[in-house]
């Protein structure tokens, strides 16, 4: 079994099973930030539609909004705002380069 299964499925109860013992508070808030953080790097990993180089390449072209609207779906209103900023040039690039960690 993989490690990252292995985290999303613990329970207190196999906790238990595994240990011995009982799962205090402490550690039963520790694996339920260790299941976010799980399921966010499975999701952020499967959510990655466009490269990290193509993303650049589209930035430094003026056309970081696409990269930015394939990457969500087309919600949300960041890719409105790179649109925006695209029409005064360097601003899209700088803008689509500040928001390029959300998405790599």
């Amino acid at each position: 079994m993989d490690v990252r299964q292995a985290i999303l499925t613990m329970t207190p109860k196999k906790f238990r099973q595994l240990t011995g013992r009982k799962m205090n508070v402490k550690e039963w808030l520790s694996l339920q930030i260790a299941k976010k953080v799980v399921k966010r790097s499975i999701i952020k990993k499967q959510k990655e539609y466009v490269s990290q180089s193509l993303y650049i390449v589209l930035a430094i072209l003026g056309l970081g909004f696409i990269g930015m609207g394939v990457n969500t779906d087309w919600t949300g209103s960041d890719w409105v705002i790179c649109l925006l900023l695209s029409f005064t040039c360097i601003g899209g690039l700088i803008f689509a380069l500040i928001k390029m960690r959300d998405y790599y």
